[in-house]
This record gives C-alpha cells, structure tokens and sequence, in this order.
C-alpha cells in the first residue's frame, strides 16, 4: 500500500485581486479536490458538482480518441494554473475536464494562482 503524501492538505489558491476565491486540497499523491466559494460557481442548486476533473498522461491523444469516435470535445488550452486542458459535456450535462500536468503546473509545484476571470 503506498502512503499518501498531503492528504486532506490544502496544496494550491486560487486568488482574485490579492484574495483567495478557492484552492486544490489535496486528497493523496497527484489527486485534488478543486473547492470554490459558491458565489464563484454557476448551477450550485441545480446539481451537486459544477464540473469533473480527470489527469491524463497524453492529452492530445485522448482528445484525438474522442474526435474518432464522433464527440465535440474543446480545444487544448493553456489554464491559469499552467495546465494544458480541454473540456468535454457529458450525457447528463456536466462538463468534464481533461488535463496533463506539466513541471510548471501548480498542481506540481504548489504555486498559488492569481486569475483575472
């Protein structure tokens, strides 16, 4: 069994002009938690989760794969967090996240992240 390093630790913020809206805490190893203040987040009483987030080792492959087998997803992106990412809508109508951690992604170095959205 391999021990979790940080679990249940707060690893990254996210902050608007100097003030913290919401952070990565840190569930084990390379998993977070993505938490936002709920005035931050759109739909909060229709559904239980604003979006889903899942790593991935070759972004533009799975994108590629997805694009084969006749699904819209998003263009890549470059996040605030120097994350490269795309997004898809699942069935039901949640949006889902891909990405692919890089040495700069705040994921990785535990950099906090100022935005200006």
């Amino acid at each position: 069994m391999s021990t979790l390093r940080g679990s249940g630790q707060k690893h990254f913020e996210f902050t608007r002009a100097g003030q913290v809206f919401g952070f990565y805490l840190k569930a084990s190893n390379d998993t977070f938690v993505e938490v936002f203040l709920a005035a931050e987040v759109e739909n909060t009483e229709a559904r239980c989760l604003n979006h889903f987030c899942l790593e991935t080792g070759d972004l533009e492959a799975l994108r590629q794969r997805l694009v084969d087998r006749g699904y819209q997803p998003g263009e890549i992106i470059m996040a605030v967090d120097q994350t490269p990412q795309f997004w898809i809508t699942d069935p039901n109508g949640l949006p889902v996240e891909f990405q692919q951690y890089t040495p700069a992604s705040a994921q990785l170095t535990g950099q906090s992240v100022e935005v200006n959205w």
